[in-house]
């Protein structure tokens, strides 16, 4: 698979000098003229098309935009790196990035002249993984359509001296005269120049008209385009126009949206229940992660890109309850989905981070002076895939109504299942049981002993005592307690002077300014306070579904589903939070 490299004018959208980032779009769905040798016929003769990158949640693979394996670049040169991709987010129909630069005198030269306006291009390397050809005789040349890629890498880039062969495309050309380099031999290079430049004024020449035919077609909107080619408008004019039209958001690819995937027809796939023809794309879906996952016993095998809810916006891990998305009586509240941890996708089988088990990270030394290693202590602690099971019980009545409200109910039990599961490992687990190793078993963690009567007020003090002398001086500190515990304090005056005042206050659920949450999975008498930041949760792609009927469920009219899912916590700073001994 080869990479591709498509450059654009960067757009910044926010600086944070602080924290020495910068958000800037890096992708749209703009048409891009690319040429390929297969496409070459009478008609074509360069073998040119439209690339068009498809910019949903659907489409981009998000997971090394998130975990900081996508560096930031100078001029696509892997030997500079100048920053680190932190983050990404779909905004106006953009690919938005946040970038970090390094501290170093280089990066921090580029960063100075993006903001003086000097480096104005940002370029992306990405690979294409799904494509299809949207084929209209009509048109000069044929539409590719991404309709998933990964990036690999994000580059500030100057003018290229050869946009024909270069890496992407100047500042005066339009953006949809971008082109990629084939990876051939120095003479086929100057070869290919060569047959460039020959046609290169043919390229140049495209009139508006043409352009705005073939935009308009792309995106649906042939009427309006025949209508400004009648009245001799320009194709700036067309774009402006179709930016204003209500109909923008659902300008690609209409048939893509009655292809999201149902869970539901998969599950009356597996059961024999729905012919293969129904279920086609289900199946094709499923058929291709059984081979990327090497999975072989189960009925259904999804990764997390397919696992969305029907509105197309929530993963199955979704980390925001939205009332009316799902029957709400269906789906307790999980406290580990509530209470801040960081979530990473994890592609592969692991990924380590390095855990600080003791000391300060800053201090300071003579001028010749340099920082002794026992300042800050580390250890490298590795997530590994620890797997989950649930099982559900599902209507065959739910999985024949064609109703997207039934195709939540189904993932929303699946969800609550697995989701009781996760809750109890993060606070719980023992890796002696093949489970992550959860919070309260978790070395390092500062202690507190509760008084024989009950916490007092000095108690509480003393919880959060022990986070600051450990130098995390967070402001997003938050309680969690055992159901019993948190009662008890909701009923335990703040002191002797202020008997109507309570530890915990039952109208605001704080507790000396934090927030509380109660937990049924904890211990009784369990009390925790903590910088949930410093938890990671580790969700590994993929998941594998098994649909059984078994007399007894035949005879309820139902289906039993097993659900497995791989996930894995790690507690960066343990010393970040404390429970009571």
């Amino acid at each position: 698979m080869k990479q591709i490299f498509q450059t654009r004018v960067l757009e910044p959208l926010q600086v944070d000098e602080a924290e020495n980032t910068l958000t800037f779009s890096v992708a749209s769905s703009e048409p891009c003229i690319r040429k390929d040798k297969k496409l070459v016929s009478k008609s074509n003769p360069d073998g040119l098309f439209y690339e068009v990158l498809e910019i949903t949640d659907e489409a981009v693979d998000f997971s090394r935009l998130v975990d900081g394996r996508s560096p930031l670049l100078l001029q696509h040169d892997e030997d500079q790196q100048i920053g680190v991709i932190e983050r990404a987010f779909i905004q106006d129909e953009k690919l938005y990035v946040q970038a970090r630069f390094s501290k170093n005198d280089l990066p921090q030269e580029v960063l100075a002249d993006i903001k003086d306006g000097i480096r104005k291009n940002v370029s992306i390397g990405y690979y294409i993984d799904e494509y299809s050809f949207l084929q209209d005789n009509s048109r000069d040349y044929p539409v590719m359509l991404a309709k998933r890629f990964t990036i690999i890498e994000v580059s500030i880039v100057s003018v290229p001296a050869d946009a024909t062969v270069g890496i992407g495309r100047s500042l005066e050309m339009s953006s949809k005269e971008c082109d990629e380099e084939d990876e051939e031999t120095k003479e086929e290079k100057t070869e290919e120049k060569t047959e460039e430049k020959q046609s290169e004024t043919s390229v140049e020449k495209t009139t508006d008209e043409e352009e705005i035919r073939s935009l308009g077609e792309l995106l649906n909107m042939k009427q309006l385009a025949e209508e400004f080619i009648t009245n001799k408008r320009s194709y700036s004019e067309f774009k402006a126009a179709i930016k204003e039209n209500k109909e923008t958001n659902k300008l690609i690819d209409k048939e893509r949206k009655m292809e999201k995937f149902s869970l539901r027809k998969a599950i009356l796939n597996a059961v024999g229940k729905m012919s293969d023809e129904d279920a086609a794309f289900e199946r094709g879906i499923i058929e291709e992660n059984k081979r990327n996952f090497k999975i072989t016993n189960a009925d259904i095998v999804l990764s997390n890109k397919e696992l969305r809810a029907f509105d197309g916006t929530e993963a199955l891990n979704q980390v925001e309850y939205k009332p009316g998305l799902y029957t709400p009586n269906l789906r307790p509240a999980v406290t580990v989905d509530a209470i801040g941890t960081k979530k990473v996708t994890v592609t592969g089988r692991s990924i380590s981070f390095s855990v600080c088990t003791s000391g300060l990270n800053a201090g300071f030394v003579g001028n010749d002076g340099s920082v002794p290693s026992a300042t800050m202590d580390f250890a490298l602690k590795t997530m590994t895939p620890k797997k989950e099971g649930a099982y559900v019980d599902i209507s065959y009545e739910s999985l024949l109504q064609d109703d997207p409200s039934a195709e939540g109910l189904i993932l929303d039990d699946i969800v609550k299942a697995l989701d009781q599961a996760k809750d109890a490992a993060f606070w719980n687990g023992l890796a002696a049981n093949d489970e992550p190793v959860g919070l309260l078993n978790t070395t390092g963690i500062n202690t507190v002993t509760i008084p024989s009567g009950g916490p007092l007020l000095s108690t509480m003090l003393e919880f959060e005592k022990e986070i600051r002398n450990s130098y995390d001086y967070s402001a997003d500190l938050k309680w969690v307690m055992s159901t019993d515990m948190y009662y008890k304090l909701a009923a335990t005056p703040y002191s002797a002077k202020e008997q109507n005042k309570m530890i915990v206050d039952p109208d605001t659920r704080k507790c000396i300014g934090y927030d509380v949450f109660q937990n049924a999975s904890l211990p009784s008498g369990t009390i925790i306070l903590g910088n949930f930041n410093e938890a990671l949760e580790a969700d590994f792609d993929g998941i594998t579904i098994r649909v059984t009927q078994g007399p007894e469920l035949a005879r309820k009219g139902a289906y039993e589903i097993v659900a497995h899912r791989s996930l894995d916590f790690v507690f960066r700073r343990p010393k970040s939070f404390t429970k009571n001994a």
